[in-house]
């Protein structure tokens, strides 16, 4: 599991959402809408709760933990922002409400920014 995927899990607002991508041991599974999950791999054969890490890459999965961020703020219009404005700071991915930062960082990648917002959620 990588380091930005256990504090993912680590957060208070986590939890495992219907579509998310797990890896495990180089197994792939998609969560269920009960909240298990079945493996890619090989049909059906592991049917249980997930375990492993969130895929942070999974575009769906980051979709999930955009949602958990929402639901944590109770901001349901925050997304994942992009900025590229030297004027104003480095480039990087931050939380937005409208046009207005909510975490103030410039985090490497998208992923990373909806981590620190799950992290810092009130």
């Amino acid at each position: 599991m990588t380091d930005l995927a256990r504090r993912a899990v680590a957060c208070k607002g986590w939890r495992w959402m219907t579509g998310m991508r797990e890896v495990e041991a180089g197994a792939v599974a998609i969560v269920d809408s009960v909240g298990f999950r079945w493996v890619v791999d090989d049909w059906l054969s592991d049917y249980c709760e997930p375990e492993g890490s969130p895929d942070l890459e999974d575009p769906a999965t980051r979709g999930c933990l955009l949602q958990l961020v929402r639901e944590a703020w109770q901001e349901p219009l925050a997304s994942a922002t992009w900025w590229d404005s030297p004027a104003t700071c480095a480039p990087g991915w931050d939380i937005t409400v409208g046009d207005l930062p909510m975490l103030g960082v410039e985090a490497a990648t998208e992923a990373e920014a909806l981590v620190l917002a799950l992290e810092a959620a009130p």
